[in-house]
């Protein structure tokens, strides 16, 4: 793995340096982003657009990874690929709760290398506080989901910045608790994404009511999504945010034989 990720970065700064008029380069962000330092006297700023345009042609061109033999998941390539052919094994990776600029951090340094070593095909996380620790702004989302992150799920703080209204009308990606009156509440909460295996996921998220907001009954909008689902999907991942983990386990029991997941809690003394 080591000798792998090494060898991805001295391509890639081999590849840029291959061009005249550029004297330095730098692989970061695990070979997602490459640096280049180039001669002033040689390369204006306008040439500079055009150099680094061609750059970005010649390593898509000559330069093959894992990503490019199999699978990983809807959104950008993080990482290694491992190959699955349908009707394999599906690895998915949920993150229970993305916190504040701590929470990013860990996901931009630890995603990466998680995504390698577990072939993961698809990467879901509630991300309801990741911004200053309570809610999440559009320029944070667009961040996780960049970062890696397929489909973002969340919770009750996902009303906390208004910003964010307009962009759940325009996404699929950030869902939030499906069990909100759809006919007065911007966004969906469901997703369906496909893995580049051609395996249909589909993505439901709900919120709890013990001791929290009298909403629409999660149990009967999950059986009503689940309804409404093709035949053709077979994995299912259901987030419940939920403040007893008591209501989140009596999902869990009427879901039983279907893939589902818990989110996190509200501080409670039952962990389970």
């Amino acid at each position: 793995m080591l000798e792998t990720y090494v060898k991805r970065l001295e391509d890639l700064e081999r590849v840029a340096l291959s061009f005249s008029g550029i004297s330095k380069t730098y692989a970061i962000q695990a070979g997602r982003e490459i640096r280049l330092i180039v001669e002033s006297e040689k390369v204006n700023d306008e040439e500079a657009i055009l150099l680094s345009r061609e750059v970005a042609k010649k390593i898509e061109q000559d330069l093959t990874y894992p990503a490019d033999q199999g699978h990983r998941h809807p959104g950008d390539p993080v990482g290694g690929i491992c190959p699955l052919r349908p009707g394999e094994s599906m690895n998915i990776l949920f993150i229970g709760d993305i916190v504040g600029a701590p929470g990013r951090r860990a996901v931009e340094e630890l995603l990466p290398r998680t995504v390698d070593r577990y072939c993961i095909d698809l990467v879901v996380a509630n991300g309801e506080n990741a911004s200053g620790g309570i809610g999440i702004t559009p320029q944070v989302a667009d961040y996780l989901l960049n970062q890696g992150v397929d489909v973002l799920t969340s919770g009750n703080h996902i009303w906390k910045h208004k910003e964010i209204l307009p962009y759940l009308e325009d996404t699929d990606r950030l869902l939030r608790p499906a069990n909100y009156p759809p006919e007065t509440t911007p966004g969906r909460g469901l997703a369906t994404v496909e893995t580049a295996a051609g395996e249909p996921v589909a993505i439901i998220n709900l919120e709890g009511r013990v001791f929290m907001s009298a909403i629409e009954c999660p149990f009967r909008t999950v059986d009503r999504l689940l309804e409404s689902l093709s035949p053709e999907v077979k994995v299912i991942l259901v987030d419940m945010h939920a403040e007893a983990t008591s209501e989140k386990q009596a999902m869990g029991w009427h879901l039983d034989g279907g893939k589902r997941g818990g989110g996190h809690p509200h501080p409670c003394p039952d962990r389970r």
